[in-house]
């Protein structure tokens, strides 16, 4: 159950974190580095679209993260939780990672961002099989 307490935690944490890379000043920096197009500027509505789609992105990230770390304090009501986090952690995260690759530059950070993913995913599905055996 510990285990469980320290990964709703951590994982939690992670995805405050995301918030605050997702913040508008600091997408914006992020957006011009990725779109090596000329045509996409800062002033467009496309610009301004994607970067307020970033920015809802981590709000609603952070309020994942909020009620991880929250329910951390009762693991074993928060079970419910878990398994949309190990879902989101296949889509949005490991997958949605590989797609970016094929268009963004910066392959490192987003291996690196696959690996994290990758073992917020497995320690999630390590930590639930004690419970699961417990329950059945």
């Amino acid at each position: 159950m510990s285990q469980l307490k320290w990964w709703l935690h951590i994982v939690g944490g992670f995805f405050i974190f995301l918030v605050l890379v997702s913040l508008p000043p600091i997408r914006a920096n992020a957006f011009v580095s990725v779109f090596l197009d000329p045509i996409v500027e800062q002033a467009t509505p496309a610009f301004g679209s994607a970067l307020d789609l970033g920015g809802v992105f981590g709000l609603e990230l952070g309020l994942i993260g909020l009620m991880l770390i929250v329910a951390a304090h009762a693991p074993f009501q928060a079970l419910s939780l878990v398994y949309p986090i190990i879902v989101l952690e296949v889509t949005r995260g490991v997958l949605n990672d590989i797609d970016i690759l094929r268009w963004d530059n910066s392959m490192l950070f987003y291996i690196i961002f696959i690996i994290i993913h990758l073992l917020i995913l497995v320690m999630g599905v390590a930590f639930l099989q004690p419970l699961k055996n417990y329950l059945d």
